[in-house]
């Protein structure tokens, strides 16, 4: 077996396990960059209420606003006014006074917002990046509209 096919034996190595020919040091230092950036963009369990949101979701626009300043101003915009209409729902959420429905309508249109974001985007800044995004956001949705949904449960069995 020659070296190039030895070179090629080594990226299959790498995704199914097999043994490395010459010990496949790149490939392993590779791999551990990338496990250290998705470690990194895991965001934390959420257990409190809104001001916790609010720092999840100012996390997740510090990561990526540098990503969507690459693409230009008009794309980190864009970013930004995303983000607003995001803490915007929060804020909606967490108001008594507004109908429960009108808070499930809300949270399904900026879902769809998200979705169309992201699939937007994904031609610049690549598919990977735009579903971990797509997915944080979501499960930051999740969180607060399931935290909502606690507090309402709670205020009724209290008066």
């Amino acid at each position: 077996m020659g070296l190039v096919a030895h070179a090629r034996r080594g990226v299959s190595a790498l995704l199914w396990g097999w043994a490395e020919p010459f010990g496949g040091f790149a490939e392993k230092r590779r791999a551990q960059g990338v496990k250290a950036v998705v470690e990194k963009s895991i965001p934390p369990t959420v257990s409190g209420g809104g001001a916790d949101f609010r720092r999840l979701l100012k996390d997740i626009e510090n990561r990526y606003s540098d990503a969507f300043a690459e693409v230009g101003p008009g794309a980190l915009q864009h970013f930004k006014n995303l983000i607003d209409g995001i803490d915007g729902f929060l804020d909606l959420l967490s108001d008594p006074k507004t109908d429960f429905r009108v808070k499930l309508m809300d949270y399904g249109k900026i879902r769809a917002d998200v979705a169309e974001f992201c699939w937007f985007y994904m031609r610049w800044l690549g598919t990977p990046l735009m579903e971990r995004l797509k997915h944080e956001i979501y499960e930051l949705l999740e969180q607060a509209v399931s935290w909502w949904g606690q507090q309402e449960t709670y205020n009724a069995m209290e008066g």
